[in-house]
């Protein structure tokens, strides 16, 4: 069982301008450097850091359905 984050919205809040707004995980893997709706200022993403995080998501739900599966043995 894998989710898929990829829908999911995440809050930004920018650096600069304290502007909140949000944005699509999904969007963020593949294009990390999103400009400001507030100010213009770029914002760069750590995308392969979001990448692993949503990796060790997957992970952590996969060992949470068999630890269930093991309860019901």
């Amino acid at each position: 069982m894998t989710l898929n984050f990829d829908s999911a919205d995440i809050e930004l809040t920018c650096p600069k301008c304290a502007h909140k707004f949000k944005q699509q995980l999904g969007g963020l893997k593949n294009d990390p450097d999103i400009p400001c709706p507030g100010c213009g200022e770029l914002i760069h993403i750590n995308a392969k850091g979001l990448r692993d995080g949503i990796k060790s998501a997957d992970k952590s739900v996969e060992d949470l359905k068999r630890k269930i599966g093991k309860m019901f043995k």
